[in-house]
């Protein structure tokens, strides 16, 4: 059984893959990768908010967030943030067909230049609004 959380997750990682294909996405988002081994990207939840839409329906409100690593020169961060704008294009698609309601809510991109070539990685913060009956966290009413 799969919650709708997990199956809206695994929605925006198969666009996404689709989408960028030469970014590695995977799910272990917490892992150390080398610098030879970016691009990666994953798509993970950090905090869901449960609350009872009405008598018969639980709204499931995720944070799902979508990580980049890659590697680049001067410009790196100028193509982090055109990079997010692609992305958010993709998962906004996948959402509007999943939810209730949707928004990305924040864009955040670092730079660590302390290694042979600088890392740069951006995490977008989607919020959706996924609302599933009462007692089935794996059924989907949108």
């Amino acid at each position: 059984m799969t919650d709708v959380v997990t199956a809206c997750r695994d929605a925006i990682r198969i666009a996404l893959a689709s989408a960028f294909p030469g970014v590695t996405w995977g799910k272990a988002y917490w892992r150390s990768v080398s610098a030879e081994k970016l691009p990666i990207g994953a798509v993970y939840t950090s905090t869901v908010e449960v609350d009872r839409f009405d008598a018969n329906c639980v709204s499931r409100v995720p944070d799902i967030k979508v990580l980049v690593k890659k590697t680049g020169g001067d410009d790196l961060e100028d193509d982090m943030f055109a990079a997010a704008a692609d992305i958010e294009v993709v998962v906004l698609e996948v959402l509007d067909g999943l939810t209730f309601d949707f928004d990305l809510t924040q864009v955040e991109v670092t730079v660590d230049g302390s290694a042979d070539s600088a890392v740069g990685m951006m995490v977008l913060t989607f919020r959706a609004v996924l609302l599933t009956p009462f007692g089935q966290p794996e059924v989907s009413t949108a």
